[in-house]
This record gives C-alpha cells, structure tokens and sequence, in this order.
C-alpha cells in the first residue's frame, strides 16, 4: 500500500484539496489518463476514488466533431504538448508552439486564460478556437482560414451586387420622376 501512496494519482488529490487529473501515460499498451478525487473523513483523508480513461476513447469522440468541410478538435495537455489529433500522429507529444509558424498569440496568453481565438500556419493557414477543460488540458476547434474566407468573399460580393442594384434601380427610379 505504501507503493500506491507514492503514486500521483493518489496523493496529488489530497496535496491540492480537489480533483486530479494525471498527464498521459502508457499502461497495458495503451495510453490513458487517471481522474481521482479525494475522499475526507472528518476532515482527515480517508480514500481516493479513481478511474483511468483511455486516450484512445477520447480521440474516438474527438474524431466525431466535424465542421464545415475541414473543421476538426484536437487535444493539448497542460504543458500546450499534442495529445490528440486525428490527423498529425507523429506530432504527438510535441508542444504546440514548436509546431505551427505565424501564431496570433502567445504561450503566456493560453496558460493566463480560460478561452481565445487564433490563427496560425500549419500546411494551411489555420483560424482556431481554444478552450480550457476543467483538467487544464485545451480543446482546440480549427478550420482552414480559405474555407471561412471563401464565405465571407462570397457575402460581401452578393453585397456589392445588391447594392449596385440598388443603387441602379434608385437612379431609374429618380430619372422617371
């Protein structure tokens, strides 16, 4: 029992008064994660309930949000390392900021908030949102930059046309009368 004591997923609860959430590590040949809570008796520790969750069952989910035509999630750790994407396998492990180019904000602005938005090259260019899960681990939304320009140059040229119609039908309209 002593052994288990030493482990982070049974000592990290009681050390900060709340859940636990363990960075990935490989058990049995698959990569998982513990979520543990402490367990108080009178004010003094008593227990720790845990349960570890496999990585490869949350990518499984993951891989089920799809938007637009290139839209996709991913996954950091709390250190901003890869530790899911359903694309990029072999970035895997790798921190984020080492892996993009033309980023629109910093690592200090990721760690210091809960939410952002930004854009950055990788093969594409890439806007994105990113939010703070309850472990400290983010979730990332991406879509090509193209694909959202695409919609909005189409928008503004249907603009552009209704105006100039507009702006025909009125100068008609002024010359009859």
């Amino acid at each position: 029992i002593e052994d288990i004591m030493k482990e982070e997923w049974f000592y990290k609860p009681f050390e900060n008064k709340k859940a636990y959430w363990s960075n990935p590590f490989e058990w049995e040949n698959q990569h998982i994660f513990t979520y543990s809570i402490p367990v108080y008796i009178n004010n003094k520790n008593f227990a720790v309930i845990a349960t570890d969750i496999y990585l490869s069952a949350l990518e499984e989910q993951l891989s089920k949000i799809n938007f637009l035509y290139s839209g996709y999630a991913y996954m950091l750790d709390n250190n901003l390392k890869l530790i899911i994407h359903p694309h990029e396998k072999s970035m895997l492990g790798k921190n984020f900021f080492n892996i993009v180019t033309n980023i629109t904000t910093t690592k200090e602005d990721m760690l210091n908030n809960e939410t952002g938005f930004l854009e950055y090259g990788f093969k594409e260019n890439k806007i994105a949102t990113w939010f703070r899960l309850q472990n400290g681990y983010y979730m990332i939304l991406v879509v090509d930059k193209n694909e959202v320009l695409i919609n909005v140059k189409k928008e503004t040229m249907n603009s552009i046309i209704m105006g100039v119609m507009f702006l025909i039908i009125s100068i008609g309209i002024l010359y009859i009368y």
